[in-house]
């Protein structure tokens, strides 16, 4: 009925240490962090996921059946899911990003595809081009500094006609995904 509709998915947690009256299952801090990292890199990959909110910021202080899913203790001290936390991908973080919508498939083998890069923060940042089926044909990683636009480049390269996705993904920012029509 609403095709394009995005949803933000609001209320997700895991709770770490012990049971508590909410929930019986339970994971170590580490495990809690793992989870957080595993659920924002999945909702950011789903083009139907606009966000994904976590439940809790602090644990409930000790006592009988107290919930422990923050992400800090109920003394203010930071979780490893904190951490987790602040290096999800953020819409704000994203890189901005210019790749060409066409190209012909004889200048290919010369000059590759060409795309600019500029991430909001800076590190390895990763071109991948995918078919319509899914499959990665080609991983380009590079080291970027925030703010500075770089042009990543895939070379040598041999494609059918048709169209195909470039993905930029670049440190704490929401993955970009673009268009591309071999002709």
């Amino acid at each position: 009925a609403y095709p394009r509709t995005r949803l933000w998915l609001g209320e997700f947690t895991v709770q770490s240490d012990k049971p508590s009256r909410d929930f019986e299952l339970v994971v170590s801090r580490a495990e809690q962090a793992r989870w957080l990292t595993a659920s924002y890199r999945i909702a950011d990959e789903l083009p139907t996921v606009a966000g994904l909110g976590w439940l809790g910021l602090l644990d409930e202080p000790a006592g009988p059946g107290s919930a422990n899913f923050g992400l800090l203790t109920a003394g203010g001290a930071p979780k490893p899911s904190f951490f987790a936390f602040r290096n999800a991908p953020s819409r704000r973080l994203r890189p901005s990003v210019r790749a060409p919508r066409s190209v012909k498939r004889k200048t290919l083998g010369r000059r590759g595809i060409k795309v600019r890069v500029r991430p909001q923060v800076g590190g390895r940042v990763k071109l991948v081009l995918r078919t319509r089926g899914g499959r990665s044909l080609r991983r380009p990683i590079r080291r970027l500094r925030a703010g500075r636009t770089a042009t990543l480049r895939l070379r040598r390269i041999r494609l059918r006609r048709g169209r195909y996705t470039v993905v930029v993904v670049a440190p704490r920012g929401e993955r970009v995904e673009r268009s591309l029509r071999v002709r």
